[in-house]
């Protein structure tokens, strides 16, 4: 079995770490809907899921729309990698079987 792999993503307001929900199965959903359509791209992949994961945090949608273009594309390449790292597991497990 693969190591565990971080499954958050933290951002900073007012100097207080802000911690989003975990990656789910809903966030994962969300991202290979835009891969199995032949999107590509961390921000065009992402960006939903990255919402999805600080819902009901002080991250609001609305407080992450006035983050700086880079810093928005840092937090959807963090959740990227999430998902990257999911996918390697799954494609792992279904080699196992």
């Amino acid at each position: 079995m693969s190591k565990p792999t971080q499954n958050t993503v933290t951002i900073k307001i007012n100097g207080k770490d802000i911690q989003s929900q975990p990656f789910d199965f809903e966030a994962y959903r969300l991202i290979n809907n835009f891969h199995c359509q032949g999107l590509a791209g961390a921000v065009t992949l992402c960006y939903d899921a990255l919402i999805r994961m600080f819902r009901d945090t002080a991250a609001t949608k609305e407080y992450i729309e006035t983050l700086s273009i880079a810093d928005r594309a840092v937090l959807c390449d963090k959740v990227f990698s999430i998902y990257a790292n999911n996918v390697s597991e799954i494609n792992e497990k279904l080699k196992n079987e």
